[in-house]
């Protein structure tokens, strides 16, 4: 979890840094035994505890735990089992549905994923090339060597990207600006740099949306294959 981009006019020391992930880990044992117990646990102190709290604008060390615990795991950590797939799944704009019904008939479509997204980009390759699109499938990070050396530019770029803000993400918009060409994407923060650019946004449904390094449980690249699916249902 990057506490510099939850936080980001604040700096931390190693040692506060660390208090904060063993509490971001620890959630619910740490309100259960408190501040003093937590403190020895971390071999620190209360006041420490508490210096710590008021730095990052709370009263005290159970509303930073209660931040914690509701804000960045959006009250729970756990993945229900019976979903409403129009609650986790949304189409921007309003007219996104019918925008990509042309992009998945008509145009040439350059799909993109990094890290654990990768797996989610190769699903989607697979299924467009089954319902006869124009697909191509890209695991670079530099989109700019490819698309100097692909004659055969693609009319839309779709990338996977759960925050929406990692450097090659970023990469990717700028030659997709570079070049005009429009993109579609599938996030799970659309406040991301990847959401604000794009012509069409399917947002999934992230619990943890601060966890870029992935360290708790997440329900997103789960959500993002039953979202694809759903979406070929209603085109």
């Amino acid at each position: 979890m990057d506490f510099n981009m939850i936080f980001p006019n604040l700096s931390f020391t190693s040692k506060e840094y660390r208090l904060l992930c063993y509490m971001a880990e620890h959630i619910d044992h740490c309100l259960s035994i408190g501040i003093r117990q937590t403190a020895e646990t971390c071999y620190s102190s209360s006041s420490t505890l508490i210096r710590l709290s008021h730095k990052l604008g709370f009263s005290g060390f159970t509303e930073l735990l209660y931040f914690l615990k509701f804000k960045l795991l959006d009250g729970s950590n756990t993945i229900q089992s019976n979903l409403n797939i129009e609650q986790i799944v949304q189409v921007i704009p309003d007219d996104g549905f019918a925008k990509l019904k042309t992009m998945i008939k008509d145009k040439k479509i350059l799909l993109h994923g990094n890290g654990f997204s990768q797996l989610v980009a190769q699903y989607y390759y697979n299924r467009l090339l089954m319902l006869g699109s124009k697909t191509s499938i890209s695991l670079w990070t530099d989109f700019d060597i490819l698309a100097q050396q692909n004659h055969n530019k693609p009319d839309v770029v779709w990338i996977i990207s759960k925050s929406g803000r990692s450097h090659y993400v970023i990469n990717w918009l700028d030659v997709a600006h570079k070049y005009q060409i429009p993109i579609v994407s599938f996030t799970g923060n659309t406040l991301s740099p990847l959401a604000q650019q794009s012509e069409v946004v399917i947002s999934i449904k992230d619990h943890n949306q601060y966890d870029d390094n992935i360290c708790f449980s997440t329900p997103f690249f789960g959500y993002s294959l039953l979202a694809f699916e759903y979406l070929l249902s209603k085109l």
